[in-house]
């Protein structure tokens, strides 16, 4: 919402009826320009979002005809083997209550390929120990 009024700042002052295509694009083309893709494609769904909470449905709504823009994905590191058992050697004695525990998940994590909303619904019944899955 800060990146929106502040790229936009007549916006909180605009009719939301009153928004056209024509300004929606020009304020895309300027946010698009200043800013990487992944914030242009939150901060224009905020403003879809904002505008159809306000009322105007997908049709009549001017800042869905903008185009989301390709974001490229980050090239991702991963530790080595011997550095990824450094880090849940380090988590692990970190001398905190639930230390261990907490080196269990990231273990977990990693070797299930969950993510941690995946690995809450994981339940005891899920573990099939005879086939090691």
């Amino acid at each position: 919402m800060a990146a929106l009024l502040k790229s936009w700042p007549a916006l909180d002052k605009i009719q939301l009826s009153d928004i056209t295509e024509a300004q929606c694009k020009v304020w895309g083309k300027r946010f698009a320009e200043q800013f990487e893709a992944v914030n242009f494609n939150n901060t224009l769904a905020a403003l879809r979002n904002i505008l159809k909470r306000g009322g105007l449905g997908h049709d009549r709504n001017p800042a869905m005809n903008l185009k989301r823009l390709g974001a490229k994905p980050k090239q991702m590191t991963l530790p080595e083997p011997e550095q990824f058992d450094a880090i849940v050697k380090t988590i692990e004695t970190a001398g905190a209550r639930r230390s261990k525990d907490c080196a269990d998940l990231v273990r977990f994590l990693a070797f299930s390929g969950c993510r941690i909303s995946e690995a809450k619904q994981v339940l005891w019944q899920d573990v099939d120990f005879e086939r090691g899955e």
